[in-house]
């Protein structure tokens, strides 16, 4: 039987002495964890560690990877939490040195060689089919480095194999393995009435079609949109309010909206079948209109959330945002008449941006008024079209992967802004966002509604670290 272990790292989302970032189920490695186990039944056992949900450190991770003496551990990794990975990788090779390990997730996809020798192999895309062939390959005894996907050392050569073709039928796939993951621990605390506070995150898809110049879900989704079908989606909307009694879900499709016929669908059944659910999903504004608002509030949507990224028309351009300011206002403007609540994402510091252009953006989201706001500073990410430019221009403070946190002191300088001045803005924007009387008010309500006072407080003072004075 071979033992395979899947690793969510730690990591610090929101640096400051009062964060508390709320625990939130890795699907990626619950996905991992269900294939395996389904294809190789009786053959394989996995579990999982979400040490970021269960607040482990390195030294409590390594204690686990010791007592399970796995056969084989399998690390997520995004670009905040590849260090730890680098580090830890080589302590857990010295107590189990004939154990294979393997990273993948978007940092391993955008750049496969920065994890080896670390690791013995990383995965580029999705990691279901090509972990499967992996596993086949150990347990048989065969060599495996011919795998389309990975990536491995030779000598002191980087060997990248062709990449493997993205899985077309997703309902080929099993839901996640979430009785796998500590789903105790996964509490919602949006401020909306709900029967209890289990919470549950959910794709209906894979991918996004648009080509913003910062993201980066192109190097592990290819770029390009699947659908999974409205049964399939159902049937596990339906098994998590029984098996799990999730009463709010967060949809983490890329663009939930993208397909109007397809969203019209799956609002109308949520009506029809009258299931007890509040949801949340992200979207654009510029695939939203007051009809489909309507229906999906009818439906038990609370909530959207939307990159808005800038308040300047030429920055939205510069990041092939493709969409405009006018938009964005006549959107937001229906989201309020309609009651629903709305979480607007900035990024200040493009590199584009000016003073002036990040002042836009600022008086940008007050006339837009979303619910909250996040400001974060620009983190040219691996794999990103950004980060080839800003490494190119020499506009990147640092090349440690820790400091790659969007709420971290700015890791970003141009001609136009130091990283110190971006800092100053970026917490002048908090201030003058929610230190405003109507805000104020708007918390203080939330906190009824939502009872979570211990929590709402943590927030608080949480804020107050991110606007108060900088470094």
């Amino acid at each position: 039987m071979l033992n395979v272990l899947l690793i969510q790292p730690p990591y610090v989302q929101v640096p400051g002495r009062f964060n508390q970032s709320p625990p939130v189920p890795p699907l990626g490695i619950a996905y991992l964890a269900a294939y395996i186990r389904r294809e190789m039944a009786g053959r394989a056992q996995v579990r999982i560690i979400d040490a970021f949900s269960l607040g482990w450190d390195q030294q409590r991770v390594l204690l686990e990877i010791r007592e399970q003496a796995p056969d084989v551990v399998g690390w997520t990794t995004v670009t905040l939490t590849a260090n730890f990975v680098k580090h830890t990788a080589p302590l857990v090779r010295k107590h189990l040195p004939e154990a294979l390990q393997i990273a993948g997730g978007p940092h391993a996809s955008a750049l496969p060689g920065d994890l080896l020798p670390e690791v013995d192999a990383t995965v580029q895309g999705e990691g279901e089919l090509t972990l499967h062939e992996l596993l086949e390959r150990k347990t048989a005894g065969r060599d495996w480095r011919d795998v389309q996907g990975i990536s491995f050392m030779d000598g002191a050569q980087v060997i990248e194999n062709p990449r493997r073709a993205l899985i077309q039928n997703l309902d080929s796939l099993p839901f996640p393995a979430r009785d796998l993951l500590p789903m105790h621990l996964y509490e919602h605390h949006y401020p909306y009435k709900t029967r209890n506070r289990n919470f549950a995150t959910f794709f209906t898809s894979r991918g996004c079609p648009f080509k913003c110049a910062f993201c980066t879900q192109h190097v592990v989704w290819g770029g390009v949109e699947r659908d999974r079908s409205m049964d399939n989606t159902f049937e596990e909307i339906e098994h998590l309010i029984r098996d799990h009694d999730i009463s709010f879900i967060f949809f983490y499709d890329d663009t939930f909206t993208l397909k109007r016929k397809r969203v019209e669908e799956f609002c109308n059944r949520l009506i029809e079948e009258k299931l007890p659910l509040k949801w949340s999903c992200l979207t654009r504004a510029d695939c939203l209109d007051e009809d489909i608002i309507l229906l999906m509030k009818r439906s038990g949507c609370v909530e959207f959330q939307i990159g808005i990224e800038s308040g300047s028309d030429v920055v939205l351009d510069s990041i092939k945002k493709k969409v405009r300011l006018d938009t964005l206002k006549e959107t937001f403007n229906i989201i309020h008449k309609h009651g629903l609540r709305t979480k607007g994402f900035f990024i200040l510091g493009h590199l584009a941006d000016t003073k002036h252009t990040m002042r836009e953006t600022v008086n940008t989201a007050i006339a837009l008024d979303p619910s909250w706001v996040f400001f974060s500073t620009l983190i040219p990410l691996p794999g990103s079209e950004l980060y080839e430019t800003a490494k190119q221009k020499g506009y990147l403070e640092t090349a440690d992967w820790d400091q790659f946190n969007y709420h971290n002191f700015p890791i970003i300088h141009t001609e136009n802004f130091t990283a110190a001045e971006l800092d100053r803005i970026r917490r002048l924007a908090y201030r003058e966002f929610y230190l405003r009387p109507r805000k104020l008010a708007a918390y203080a309500a939330d906190v009824i509604t939502s009872g979570g006072y211990r929590r709402m407080f943590n927030n608080f003072l949480a804020f107050m670290d991110l606007s108060s004075s900088s470094h």
